[in-house]
């Protein structure tokens, strides 16, 4: 997620950049590729971030479900004091909302810039 957040501000400043830009004869049609370009490749890693996210938190879920098992086992037959939060309760899903949510607001939020642009 930082690196997410860190390489979308740097996307978002260069394509803030172009819109002042001031075009001149030679610059005009590489202007008007970085405003195109920049949004596109904003959408792009923010959606292979969000997919890379969704498996992560794939794998994690299976891993926090046997952890549950096993403390649940532990809790009964020797007393043990359970860790951490379960997984299917509520703190769980709101300590995980932003890196499920941001991906795809970004990818909104490009592509309303993108659409803006026409």
């Amino acid at each position: 997620m930082t690196w997410l957040v860190i390489s979308q501000s740097f996307l978002f400043s260069a394509f803030a950049t172009a819109l002042r830009s001031i075009e001149d004869e030679g610059t005009r049609h590489a202007v008007k590729v970085l405003r195109r370009l920049v949004p596109e490749l904003g959408i792009l890693s923010a959606l292979l971030a969000g997919v890379a996210i969704i498996a992560a938190h794939m794998v994690i879920l299976r891993l926090k479900r046997r952890r549950d098992q096993l403390e649940e086992i532990a809790e009964k037959e020797f007393n043990y004091e359970r860790l951490g939060v379960g997984s299917s309760t509520w703190p769980h899903w709101l300590g995980n909302a932003a890196s499920v949510v941001l991906p795809w607001l970004l990818i909104v939020v490009w592509a309303r810039l993108l659409n803006a642009l026409h």
